[in-house]
């Protein structure tokens, strides 16, 4: 309910439970790549609790946690993974494969509308943290 509520709150009831049904479950030990810059990604993956590290040309570029989404851009634009994400601890995600959660999403345009939200706000939110990232490094 943690997660309908705080990230999945633009879904009824009935539509969050099929999301869920679609998704994997997965515990990753500290130091698993979920995505390699430059290769495709077949998944989307919700960090549910961990902290996973965000390196573009091994530089580090950001940290993700609880709520946050990797492989949005690539669902939505296709593509390759733009970044390499790896768990820093322990790390509990969801996992839906790209083509199952489309189908999915393609069967119940309510569901895309709601998702589509969900990918924003996460969007919304990575653009808003690395201006702020930005603007503190110029005062230093």
């Amino acid at each position: 309910m943690e997660l309908y509520e705080t990230v999945f709150n633009r879904f009824s009831l009935l539509e969050y439970k099929k999301l869920l049904r679609l998704a994997r479950w997965q515990n990753l030990n500290a130091f698993h790549d979920i995505t390699k810059e430059g290769e495709d990604i077949d998944s989307v993956v919700l960090i549910f609790n961990g902290l996973v590290s965000v390196q573009k040309a091994g530089l580090e570029v950001a940290q993700l946690k609880d709520g946050n989404i990797i492989g949005e851009m690539s669902f939505l634009q296709g593509g390759a993974a733009t970044a390499t994400t790896r768990t820093l601890v322990p790390t509990r995600v969801l996992r839906w494969k790209k083509d199952d959660l489309r189908a999915l999403l393609d069967r119940n345009p309510n569901m895309g509308l709601a998702m589509q939200s969900v990918f924003n706000t996460e969007l919304i939110y990575k653009l808003v943290k690395k201006d702020y990232e930005r603007r503190l490094e110029k005062h230093r």
